[in-house]
């Protein structure tokens, strides 16, 4: 047998066009996990999210990931345990996890 069966599917295509992005640059040799981090500069529909959030060492990815989206919203929006489960897959038990971490650590 001689034909090729690849072990990985190809990469995603970027939904934006290489010559309509303003911050694209030319590609570079993939690092050894296939992913190469970008920085874009978004000027509309942003949230700025301070390091102390996004890097903080001791909470967890959903918690962050739900500080990040709680912190993305307008003020006096719904952040309970049952809002937060019927945006997220996570359910209520992880979501409440997650609200403890981020109340606990401030």
């Amino acid at each position: 047998m001689d034909s090729r069966h690849p072990s990985a599917p190809s990469p995603a295509r970027s939904g934006i066009a290489a010559t309509k992005h303003s911050n694209r640059r030319p590609p570079s040799t993939p690092h050894a996990g296939g992913l190469i981090h970008e920085h874009t500069r978004h000027t509309t529909r942003l949230t700025v999210i301070g390091n102390h959030l996004a890097q903080h060492p001791e909470l967890s990815g959903l918690a962050i990931g739900l500080g990040v989206h709680i912190q993305s919203l307008s003020p006096g929006a719904r952040v309970d345990i049952k809002t937060l489960a019927a945006r997220f897959p996570e359910g209520a038990t992880r979501i409440a996890a997650a609200l403890r971490e981020l109340e606990t650590h401030g």
